[in-house]
């Protein structure tokens, strides 16, 4: 069975991931600091709000990419690694 080839897209989804996380726990620590004006917080956590949104389709798209890999012809069935195994 023929690999298919790989996606172009990778790289630049995990260095928006990480610029999203980077700029997310940036902001909580703004936010945590408590200087923040009240129209000030709210924005920041409407943006917060989109970048953990934006986190978590990435993280969940990694997950459906290593199911695929641990089993291709059922994902959805595949075993999660356990990190003792290995």
């Amino acid at each position: 069975m023929a690999k298919p080839p790989a996606s172009k897209k990778t790289p630049d989804q995990i260095a928006h991931f990480e610029q999203s996380l980077n700029e997310l726990e940036q902001l909580v620590g703004r936010m945590e600091d408590g200087e923040l004006s009240l129209d000030d917080s709210l924005r920041s956590f409407e943006r917060g709000v989109a970048l953990y949104r934006d986190c978590e389709t990435a993280l969940q798209q990694a997950q459906l990419r290593v199911s695929k890999l641990l089993d291709p012809e059922s994902p959805e069935d595949a075993e999660p690694l356990d990190p003792e195994d290995t």
